[in-house]
This record gives C-alpha cells, structure tokens and sequence, in this order.
C-alpha cells in the first residue's frame, strides 16, 4: 500500500510530485481505496463501495488521487452526507453525522467496464444530503441509486474535484494575483502539540507552569501525573511522541532564563496569549519566518481552502501564529509577512526587506501611477479581502486555494480601498477602537465566573446574573477566521474568572466587530 499510495502523491496527468509536502494521504480510508482501486485495476472490472470521509472530494493535495481515480474508473458516484463538524444545510438549519464523529461522510460507489477506454476519464455523479442525523437515515433506506437525482460534475485541470463548483468568475479571478505569489516567504502557523503546557492567556501563570515542569525535586513521572494525566501509555510514555521526550526537554531547558522565552501569540481572533517559545518545548516554531522578521511586523494570517460560504479567513496580526488560529475543515493557518530578513540566524534584524514580489508590485504601480510603500499594498489587499461584493463574487475559488486579489483598476480606486483596510488594520490590531461607551456595557457586580455563555435580548450572559448588555446580534454573530469571536472567546474562558483587564477587552471586541461590519458595507 505505501508504493501504491504514491500514485496519489502525484500532480495530475504528470510523474512530479505534488508541490505540498504536507499532503493528508496517510489516512486508511485513502489506503482502503487505493488498495481497492489495485484489484479492480488488476481484475479490469468491478465495483467498490465505501463509506469514508469525505476530505477526498474537493481537497486539494488530495488532486491527484483523484486523477487517478479517474484514469481507472468509468462512473464514480457520490453521495455527500456531510455532517462536518459546524456543517449547515443550505438554508444555515443545523446538519449531523450519521456517525459519532466530527468529520464529513460520503458514499463512493466506483464502477470499472472491462471495455474502458485509457483515454477517457470517469463520468462523476453527484448528490449532496443534508439534515438530522434520522432525516439521511430515511432519505438513504427509501431511495435506491437508480432513484437518485445526481448532478453530473466535469472535473476540471488542475484540481479535478469531485464536486461541483461555480466558476462563472473564474477568468475575472485568475487575472488577479496570488498573495503566496506576492509574499513568497510564508509558512504554516506553529505546532506546539502541547498547547495545555506551553500556552496560557497569563503569563504568570504559563512561568508557573514551566517552573513546575523544570522542578528538579519532582520526577518524570509526577509531571506525567500533573500535565499529561488524561494521555494513556502507547507506542511512546506518556507526553512524549517521535519529536518530543519529556525527560529530555525538562533538562534541556532547565538552565534556561524562561523569562527570555516567552512570547506574544495570536492564538485566536482577538485572542493574544503567551507562549514558551523553545525549540526544545514547541515541535514546530517555523523559526525560518517567525524569527527572520522584524519586531511588531506586519503579517497576514491566511487559510489555503476554508470551506465555507461565509469566507472570513484573513487577519492582520504582529505576532506568532497557531497554525489552528482559523477554523478551517481543510488545511491549516498560512502566515505571510510583510518584511522578511533573508539573512540566517539574524534575529529580527535591522536589514529585513519588503517580501513582496517585484514584478507584480511594479505592476500595481504602473497602474496606479506612482510609487507604493510595501504598507499601502498590504493595506489595498486587507481591504479587498473584506469587501462583501469580492466574497460574494469568487466564493466558490475561496475555497479552494488561497486568495488571489485583482489588480486596482486605477489610482482612485486603490486608494479608496487602501484607506479602508488601513482602517480595519489598525482596528484588528486593537490600535484604533473606537469608542463606543453604551455598547457592552458591565454592570452587575458578582463573581465574575463564566459558567455558561448566553445570548438573550441583545445582552451576553456569562452566568445567571451577569452579563454584558447592548451587545448587537451582527456582533454576536460576527465572523472571523470561521470563528465567531464575540463567541468564542467567552466559551474558551469558561470556568474562570474575568479581570478587569478581561472585561475590557472582550469590550474592545465588541467594538472593533460593531466597526468591522460597518467599514465592510462601506467598502461594498
């Protein structure tokens, strides 16, 4: 199966290999199909049938499988049963698994002639259900495939999905330019894969923490006991893994100055928090970017294929990134900066350079017919990223990969765009909130704890007495990152006790959506 898999790892109808090195073929369901696909192959004729997650479909490093697959079958069927973890119907009404689990499902049924000719590729089929768990119970007990309305999907170079897609804009789209193609320096956010030990929204408590980790009086198995207690022995003890020894790291870092390792992280939309920043405790820092740029610089945070009709993945930020810092169901957060020091092993040096491609950049001020600062071009992108018409328009291609931004069309209108998301910059950043005194307001004096997170009569109750008032639904429902921060943020602090400084700023996020939401109708 490893030397069948790597047909999969292969760009379509080539022998290079896919570009990503990350590509998610691993899982057994895509063994189980390769693995089917062999003896069909193998015996010219067949059928084989699976119920398997449903990443597959439309994800991209999943293309040349995909190819493959359609080199080797006639008909390819699919039923999408969905079920996601935050799936929604079409109508935003709640969607289940048929299964206990937190990924989408669908049914493949795969059919090979012993007549196929090579050249033709598979025709592919297509059904989406959606609803309660028993409504696709039903649906799939009283219908048989032939009953089934299915929609023909062509799939298309140079991904191929087993979807359908809308690519009426697609021409528009690809005229434009890819940031990843501007901002050739980038990575993926960090990995710590300990986050309960090396990340805290306190940093007192996060020393604390450390401190107890490094505590020469207490043995390896005591911090076992303490911070990896709900992790069972394995292939590894518990809390190590093939990159990490608990035992080693503790005498690693014990010398270490730890105040010298912490660091800022956005963990989250408008959730900054702090994080022990060693080689030694993070399995991945992505030090190539995080430490070859400057100090308090500008740099995107980015999502390759949120899959999503409300497309909201792009935040300004100045700090670490967690490569989970957006929601996305495929795919992880992609960091871009603004400057990037290309020299080795110069910390946040003073020689960073702008990373952003000369060629396009000349382009954009050719059009608009002066010189801009690499800020300006950042800004003009922030604000073309949260214009509902650009949303609107190219959805379905925001799905898929990374954005690509149309070029300005003359210098009013960069500028027009430029203003605004140097606005809704500074406000993500929480440099410029406005000030917005009867909107979130705290009244109610009590203990402070968040027991359960409400939303009632436009105030936000974090238990049954206190709660912060005048809170509009548009912020309460607000998206960023596919998360919902007016949300989230409360729900990620339940059971403990808000400080002032907490209640200030979950203040400030209500704010900053409330102002979000009206310089993106501005932008139009």
């Amino acid at each position: 199966i490893t030397d069948l898999i790597k047909d999969y790892r292969k760009e379509p109808n080539s022998n290079i290999p896919l570009k990503e090195k990350k590509n998610y073929l691993n899982d057994d369901y895509v063994k189980f199909i390769r693995l089917g696909q062999y003896f069909i192959d193998k015996n010219k004729e067949g059928i084989i049938a699976y119920i398997n997650n449903n990443n597959f479909l439309d994800s991209i490093t999943s293309r040349g499988m995909r190819w493959s697959l359609l080199n080797s079958f006639d008909e390819i069927y699919v039923i999408n049963l969905h079920g996601a973890m935050k799936d929604k119907t079409l109508d935003g009404s709640k969607d289940e698994n048929v299964f206990d689990i937190t990924v989408g499902i669908s049914i493949n049924i795969f059919k090979k002639k012993k007549k196929k000719q090579s050249k033709d590729i598979a025709d592919v089929k297509y059904l989406d259900v959606y609803g309660l768990r028993n409504e696709k119970y039903d649906f799939l007990k009283s219908h048989r495939l032939a009953d089934l309305k299915f929609q023909t999907v062509l799939p298309k170079h140079p991904h191929y999905f087993f979807v359908p897609k809308d690519t009426t804009n697609e021409n528009v789209y690809n005229q434009g330019f890819g940031i990843v193609e501007l901002m050739t320096a980038n990575t993926s956010g960090i990995v710590t894969s300990r986050d309960h030990l090396v990340i805290n929204s306190n940093r007192d408590e996060l020393l604390k923490k450390i401190n107890i980790f490094t505590d020469i009086n207490l043995s390896d198995d005591d911090i076992r006991n303490i911070f990896f207690s709900n992790m069972k022995d394995g292939k590894y003890l518990r809390g190590d893994s093939s990159e990490f020894s608990l035992s080693e790291a503790r005498k690693k870092i014990r010398n270490n100055n730890h105040q010298d390792f912490i660091r800022e992280i956005t963990y989250r939309p408008f959730d900054k928090q702090y994080i022990y920043y060693s080689n030694d405790m993070v399995d991945r820092r992505r030090e190539q970017i995080f430490c070859n740029t400057p100090k308090n610089g500008l740099m995107f945070i980015l999502s390759r294929q949120a899959v999503t009709d409300n497309w909201s993945h792009v935040l300004a930020t100045m700090d670490i990134c967690d490569n989970r810092t957006f929601y996305s169901r495929k795919g992880t957060t992609k960091v871009c900066p603004l400057y990037f020091n290309n020299k080795k092993n110069s910390m946040f040096g003073d020689s960073a350079i702008p990373n952003l491609n000369q060629t396009i950049w000349n382009k954009i001020n050719d059009i608009i017919g002066e010189k801009t600062t690499p800020e300006q071009i950042f800004d003009y992108i922030y604000g073309v990223l949260h214009s509902p018409s650009y949303r609107t328009a190219f959805k379905e291609f925001l799905k898929t990969d990374f954005p690509r931004i149309p070029y300005p069309t003359d210098k009013k209108e960069f500028e027009r765009i430029q203003k605004i998301g140097t606005q809704l910059r500074e406000l993500h950043l929480l440099v410029s909130v406005p000030s917005m005194p009867d909107i979130a307001l705290y009244n109610v004096s009590g203990s402070n704890e968040v027991i359960k997170v409400k939303y009632k009569d436009n105030n936000v109750y974090i238990n049954q007495t206190q709660c912060f008032e005048n809170v509009p639904e548009s912020a309460w429902n607000f998206y960023i990152g596919g998360y919902q921060p007016a949300q989230k943020w409360l729900k990620d602090r339940m059971k403990s006790k808000l400080s002032f400084d907490d209640i200030l700023h979950y203040r400030k996020i209500i704010a900053v959506l409330i102002e979000t939401d009206r310089l993106m109708n501005e932008l139009g």
